[in-house]
């Protein structure tokens, strides 16, 4: 089969009903940075080479802040919808859920590759119900992002790039998010940019290859940043929890 260069599997169990079709996986820079002409043209190519084999793939880098409102600025992002993971695995209640590390792992559940058109009607119609757990896998983008280099390789009719080209600098912030539907405009059309109103944060995690580390300056931000939130910590053991009702319990495994 294709090289598969990492994995990334969530598993989550939510507090209230969800459709499978609002919740998305995505990645980030730690913030914007200025584009160029050239990292604007990148990030079109990749929507035009990479959107028809991934249905509901999302490409942004972002809107310019000056002068507008926080709640009108789209923060740069790459993500899918759930409904493109390539494994999906749901556990009852009753049952305990399979661990994410198992090396039957791979047998469990539903995978994309036995019937793609099923598999995706099958997510797009489902809904999450209180106390289950599901499991998602995704290793789908792995052959055209290798993150052990920092790059994107294998994209046809395109040479390799740095994913500094696309993400800025280490690190890139990986998300798990529900997306609310957009509010129309007085022209009855929706609103389709990923907006801060409209999204629904479940987890983020920071991560970066240890070939390719954050400047110093930077790393001195995250840890901050880390040491205030206790994000870290929260990571680290496995789980991003609260008292709110809707905040569902998460679990986040990269391998490569």
């Amino acid at each position: 089969g294709k090289a598969r260069l990492w994995e990334v599997r969530v598993q989550i169990r939510f507090k209230r009903e969800v459709q499978a079709s609002q919740l998305r996986v995505g990645t980030s820079p730690w913030e914007r940075v200025p584009l160029s002409m050239a990292q604007v043209a990148a990030h079109r190519a990749i929507i035009k080479l990479m959107g028809p084999a991934m249905r509901g793939f999302y490409n942004s880098p972002g809107d310019e802040p000056k002068g507008r409102d926080p709640d009108d600025i789209e923060p740069p992002i790459t993500s899918i919808c759930v409904t493109e993971s390539d494994q999906h695995i749901v556990t009852p209640t009753s049952e305990e859920a399979p661990d994410l590390l198992s090396p039957s792992f791979p047998t469990y559940g539903k995978r994309k590759t036995a019937d793609r058109s099923g598999y995706r009607n099958y997510l797009r119609d489902l809904s999450i119900r209180p106390g289950e757990t599901h499991t998602f896998a995704f290793w789908g983008p792995a052959r055209f992002v290798n993150l052990i280099d920092w790059q994107m390789s294998g994209l046809p009719m395109m040479r390799a790039l740095s994913l500094d080209t696309l993400n800025g600098p280490p690190p890139l912030v990986l998300a798990m998010y529900i997306l609310e539907a957009g509010q129309l405009d007085a022209r009855g059309r929706e609103e389709t940019r990923h907006l801060p109103p409209r999204i629904k944060t479940i987890c983020r995690v920071c991560g970066w290859p240890s070939t390719h580390p954050p400047p110093p300056p930077r790393l001195a931000q995250l840890r901050a940043h880390a040491a205030e939130t206790k994000l870290a910590a929260e990571v680290a053991a496995g789980t991003l929890a609260g008292e709110d009702d809707s905040v569902p319990e998460t679990r986040v495994t990269v391998a490569s």
